[in-house]
């Protein structure tokens, strides 16, 4: 008895150590043609989204090109652009050079060089006082006109 129980205990361990081979269980579908219409469904969505993808792509390539045509426009008009404000800027300062200014103010303002002869000297009676006569307050609009005066003599009108 005690060698039935020992063989039968050995017998357990040995089912229990080998690997029990899965069972797989065949089940026909019962509806063989949903099961086709749900694959076809399924390819033609995912067909439909890799084409909107593809179109997508494809859109975002044209207008990339688009913006870089007009990029390269417009670095083309800011380089003219330069280029003409340099122009510009040699042109004016040759105009109001120093000796540009000194030929109008001689030739169409009619001004001259201060020379010795326009020098006065005036002598005081008395060395030790000078007096110095204040001109009156102002006004605002008075010191206005002074000073819009002052600039059109600058300038020259």
């Amino acid at each position: 008895m005690a060698g039935d129980n020992l063989a039968r205990v050995r017998a357990n361990e040995t089912e229990l150590q080998r690997p029990k081979a899965p069972q797989i269980k065949h089940k026909k579908n019962p509806h063989p043609k949903a099961n086709i219409l749900a694959k076809c469904v399924k390819s033609i969505t995912i067909s439909v989204f890799a084409f909107a993808l593809g179109m997508l792509m494809l859109y975002g390539k044209v207008e990339m090109s688009r913006l870089s045509n007009e990029q390269a426009k417009l670095e083309q008009q800011l380089a003219q652009l330069r280029e003409d404000n340099l122009g510009l800027e040699s042109q004016l300062e040759s105009q109001t050079s120093y000796d540009k200014v000194e030929d109008y103010a001689e030739n169409v303002l009619g001004l001259k060089k201060l020379d010795k002869t326009q020098i006065e000297y005036i002598e005081l009676e008395n060395d030790k006082v000078i007096q110095v006569i204040e001109p009156e307050e102002e006004g605002f609009f008075e010191s206005v006109k002074e000073w819009v005066g002052d600039v059109l003599e600058y300038i020259g009108i």
